[in-house]
This record gives structure tokens, sequence and C-alpha cells, in this order.
């Protein structure tokens, strides 16, 4: 697995690996596209059935995303829901 996460962080360098946790902070141009953000991203996670740690001010948004099953640890279900966040962030925000 920590080849895994490592892999991901090399090519994501936004992330880091933080208190036995994946985060990264988004930047949007408002409010309103940070909220819009979160909605879609819930819905990813709602999938997935891997919810993360989600906060907002005003034009941030920060991932926090761990699992606890895994002994409170980044797990290959965090590297993939973190993968599809970029997805939809690269596709829909930037």
């Amino acid at each position: 697995m920590e080849n895994k996460v490592k892999l991901f962080l090399d090519k994501n360098n936004e992330w880091r690996h933080e208190n036995d946790s994946l985060v990264r902070v988004f930047e949007f141009d408002d409010f309103r596209q940070a909220i819009s953000f979160i909605v879609h991203f819930s819905f990813l996670s709602d999938q997935a059935n891997h919810h993360a740690e989600i906060t907002n001010t005003y034009n941030k948004v920060t991932i926090k995303l761990t699992t606890h099953d895994e002994n409170e640890s980044v797990s290959e279900k965090d590297v993939s829901i973190a993968e599809d966040c970029e997805v939809l962030f690269n596709r829909s925000y930037s």
C-alpha cells in the first residue's frame, strides 16, 4: 500500500500525507463553486461508501481521507477516492 500512496503523491503534488491521512485544499472562484464541489464529491464518496472529512471556508475546501477500518491509516480506498476527487476537480472546476 505504501507504494501506491507514494505513487499517487508523486503524481499529485497538491495532496500531502499527514497524520495517517491524505489531505488536499482545493481553491475555487467563490463560495458557490466550493459548495457545488462538496455536493458533487459527496455523491462520489457515498457511491464508494467511503466518506471524507470535509471542511469549507469561503472558497476553500479541505478534503481529508483516512480509513477507520485500517487502523486509522491511508488505504487503497483513500487513494481511489482521492483520484476520483482529482478527476472531478480537473473536469469541472479548474
